[in-house]
């Protein structure tokens, strides 16, 4: 966990507190080096930025109904919690107001804010005020049941595939060789080419993830707090592309995403999906 404060900023400060939840589709943390002193700077020096680090990829999101018996599902939204917790007990220290928390994330980051406003069916525990959901990722979401594939090819890949105690084979097994096989692979009956960009994500679990998403929310089951819902520019295109034509925009995307048609192709305009 990093955090950024005013450096005059004491315990009677009671600042607000932006805490902020990086993407990475459940794959990558991708801002774990992000700087929040320019943040604190912007706010004229009146706000309290905290940013984590949480599990991803097969350490975060690894599903089977073994877990569930001996262990936790969804490791990386509760590494989030633990944060969102931490903060509750700790932020006054800082000069942080624990009553005005705001949770914001970009792409799996803001999907992850979507996950804490409906998380054990929507009850408030007093973990944030506000929250501002970016570029919001929301991929298919699997009940435990439908990802036991995912279990046992990961399983048999590092060596614990006949094992009587898969889950206690695989705990001694090193790092290096658990990132070795957290890849993505070809969903059964799905195309290998190309292989899906992800793979390990949040499931249904019944407990922290009751039901999927789009149900919660359509059934009232979230946290009522205000919410700005935004996306980002170019979102999902590559890191410094600069198009300064719509044919060049049109182009990009031809190359990119083949199976575009020539009628999509043409509705396609500079800064918008």
């Amino acid at each position: 966990m990093n955090l950024w404060r005013p450096s005059n900023a004491t315990t009677d400060s009671n600042l607000p507190v932006w805490l902020f939840i990086q993407g990475g589709g459940y794959a990558d943390d991708s801002n774990f080096n992000f700087n929040g002193s320019e943040v604190v700077k912007q706010s004229g020096h009146n706000i309290v930025f905290v940013n984590f680090n949480y599990r991803v990829g097969v350490l975060g999101f690894l599903a089977s109904e073994d877990i569930r018996i001996d262990g936790d599902l969804n490791v990386g939204l509760l590494d989030q919690r633990k944060a969102l917790a931490w903060v509750q007990q700790h932020i006054r220290q800082f000069g942080g107001d624990p009553r005005h928390v705001v949770i914001h994330g970009d792409s799996a980051g803001a999907g992850s804010v979507a996950h804490h406003l409906t998380a054990y069916d929507g009850r408030d525990m007093n973990l944030f005020v506000g929250a501002v959901a970016e570029s919001t990722f929301w991929p298919t979401q699997r009940t435990v049941k439908e990802t036991e594939f995912q279990y046992q090819r990961f399983t048999q890949d590092v060596g614990c595939g006949g094992a009587d105690n898969t889950l206690a084979c695989l705990r001694p097994v090193d790092i290096t060789t658990i990132m070795t096989y957290d890849v993505n692979k070809p969903f059964p009956g799905g195309s290998d080419s190309p292989a899906p960009l992800w793979y390990f994500l949040p499931v249904v679990d019944g407990t922290l993830i009751t039901d999927r998403l789009y149900n919660l929310f359509e059934q009232g089951k979230f946290i009522h707090v205000p919410l700005v819902v935004t996306d980002d520019t170019n979102e999902g295109t590559p890191f410094g592309y600069n198009a300064s034509s719509p044919e060049e925009v049109a182009q990009f995307m031809k190359n990119n995403y083949p199976g575009l048609s020539d009628e999509e192709l043409k509705q396609i305009k500079i800064g918008r999906a």
